[in-house]
């Protein structure tokens, strides 16, 4: 376990993976969390896999960014390219 700069262990955090942007209208850097695909079977899970190229062996799950996003300074609301 890491420990910090007084020697001490270290509480632990999850990282979670987020879509980096910034605001066209006030030069904010937002982040907004993915989201986890929820699949309808196993089959369309490992259809997705395959066309991404993943192999068999490799643990995960398949994200997507979100359609919208809102600024948090601006409040400006934004579609995704």
């Amino acid at each position: 376990m890491p420990e910090g700069l007084d020697g001490e262990e270290l509480r632990t955090v999850q990282a979670l993976q987020a879509f980096r942007w910034v605001c066209p209208d006030c030069d904010t850097e937002n982040f907004d969390r993915a989201s986890r695909v929820a699949f309808e079977t196993p089959q369309d899970e490992e259809q997705v896999r395959e066309a991404l190229g993943a192999r068999g062996d490799e643990e995960g799950f398949v994200v997507q960014a979100p359609d919208t996003v809102t600024c948090r300074n601006c409040l400006a609301m934004f579609g995704l390219e």
